[in-house]
Order: C-alpha cells, then structure tokens, then sequence
C-alpha cells in the first residue's frame, strides 16, 4: 500500500528515481541518522536533503530544494502493537494518520511518499512517530531507505556562476561544483539536481584574478563520467592550450 503524507499541497513537481540508500537504521551498533530505538509516542526530526549520514558514509541522496521523498520504512522489533506517522516536520500537532501499521515483534515495510519543507527551520527534514496505540512507553526499531525524490518543475534552465576556486557564485538547480581531483589546473566538475543526459552544454571562461580586460582563453564541456546523467565537466584552458583555473559561465539548455 502506498502512503502519502503531508501538511499542504506542494507546487508541480517531477519525480527523480534512485538506487536506493539506507538513511536511518535506529539498531545497535548502527544508529544511522537517528539513534534508537524510538519511544512510543516520542517524535523525532530526520534530515533527508543535503549532506547527510547514510549506511555507507555521508554523502547528497536528495538535494536541498526537493519537495517530497519517496521511501521504504520498515518498523522492527516493536515491544508492543502500534503504527508510524512520517510526516513533514513543519506539520502542526499530532498525526492523525498512520505510514504503516504493525503487531508486537513484526517486521513491517511500507512505500510511503511524504513532502518536505524547503524552508524555514524545517527545511529539508520529516517528522518520524511511533505510537503504540495511546500506551506511553513501548519501542521499536525503524529502517528509512529512500528511492527517490521530488524536485518542484521550473521553466528556469540550468546554470552555474562558478568563481576560479571552483566555488559556485550563483545558479540554478546545482548541486554541487568542485575541482576535479588530481587534475592540477582548470578543470570543474558540476552536478545539477536533474538529468541533463539530453540537453545543450555551453561555457565560457572568466578572468584570472590578477587580470584587467577581456578573458582570453577557451572553455570546454562533456559529460563527467563519475555522475553521466547529472554532472558535467568543464575544462578552462588559456590561449596556449594550458589548463588555468579561471572563473566560469555554465549554461544548460534542455
């Protein structure tokens, strides 16, 4: 059965798909994202967009901005019957709704599909509640895994203002923006929070910081083989072909 949960209807959105990642595991020696077990009826905050803890190391599973997540949440373990609520963390009052309903010592999963605060002190976060029927008192263990999320639909494309230290001035839908590893001078990878597989790349190079006039020099684009659906990497060199670290225009048109 899939569940929706959320306080207020969000703005038009389209769905992005993932590899599934485990981004709450309340069980000893684990305690990934939350430490547990939870306590009935006891709510608790977990981030869910930006960088964040995971089974297998912090890292970005949705970014920041997306309106909704889509998840497998699994109760384990309860010391009594009850259910859990996951909800945005900006609901107001108790839940009224349940995720998933379950007996003493039951393992259960549910797909569940709940939106997510862009901003504000909630942004990016869900409430998460196990209730054993009104008794104070009993526990369970809960898993999260998220296998997608939603990112809200905008007719603005892509872009990244990208300074020559590889920090991002300004943009639209990036993630993220880095040099690339072991690669001396020039070189930036950019990832944007949806698939530009399909779409039209274009860069140009800024000025060296030392340097007055026109930017002189040439920037190159293709698709970064670390993330080919999402990232690109683009190459500043200056006149004589030399990689140069040099601020940067990315422009995606889809």
């Amino acid at each position: 059965m899939l569940s929706f949960a959320g306080a207020a209807s969000s703005s038009p959105s389209n769905v992005v798909a993932i590899t599934p990642v485990r981004i709450l595991d309340t069980r000893d020696p684990l305690n990934v994202g939350l430490a547990g077990p939870f306590v009935s009826a006891v709510a608790q905050d977990l981030k869910v967009t930006g960088n964040i803890p995971t089974s297998t190391g912090n890292q970005i599973v949705v970014p920041d901005g997306a309106t909704a997540v889509l998840l497998n949440v699994t109760s384990v373990s309860s010391t009594a019957e009850g259910f859990i609520s996951v909800r945005p963390a900006d609901a107001p009052g108790a839940p009224t709704t349940s995720s998933l309903n379950f007996g003493v010592g039951e393992t259960t999963p549910n797909a569940v599909t709940v939106a997510v605060p862009v901003s504000g002190v909630d942004a990016g976060k869900i409430e998460i509640v196990y209730d054993a029927l009104g008794n104070a008192g009993p526990r369970t263990e809960i898993l999260v895994d998220v296998v997608g999320y939603t990112i809200a639909t905008t007719t603005t494309s892509p872009f990244a203002v990208v300074d020559q230290n590889g920090l991002l001035s300004r943009g639209v839908g990036v993630v993220s923006v880095a040099p690339i590893p072991g690669v001396p001078l020039g070189d930036y990878a950019v990832v944007f929070n949806r698939d530009i597989t399909n779409c039209v790349y274009q860069a140009t190079v800024g000025r060296p910081a030392v340097s007055v006039g026109p930017p002189i020099g040439f920037a190159m684009v293709a698709n970064w083989q670390d993330d080919p659906d999402n990232g690109v990497v683009v190459f500043i060199k200056d006149q004589t072909g030399a990689g140069q670290d040099r601020a940067l225009h990315l422009t995606v048109t889809c």
